[in-house]
């Protein structure tokens, strides 16, 4: 990713007008793709350590476990919100 920067240079008034200086820097990696990348760094640690949390309920308590895996299974198959439903009907109406 390329910046610019304009500096302006302080003159005596008897020197007269000086045009702005630019320059350029030009950075080893976009910014988009360091962003992308830190995105994804931590996505990846925390499904890592959400896995690895689930592993250890499971082999300390069994029944804790299964009662873990019901309820995420309850509460991802949970209908969706009214809200998000006349968002999806408005975006449909407005596709069509």
């Amino acid at each position: 990713m390329e910046e610019t920067v304009i500096e302006i240079p302080e003159t005596a008034p008897e020197e007269g007008w000086q045009p702005p200086v630019l320059t350029h820097e030009v950075s080893e990696k976009p910014k988009s793709s360091q962003r992308c990348s830190d995105v994804f760094f931590v996505q990846y640690v925390v499904c890592i350590l959400l896995i690895t949390a689930f592993f250890v309920i499971r082999c300390a308590d069994a029944e804790m476990g299964e009662r873990t895996a019901q309820h995420f299974l309850e509460q991802s198959h949970a209908p969706t919100a009214e809200f998000a439903e006349e968002l999806i009907g408005f975006l449909k109406s407005k596709w069509s």
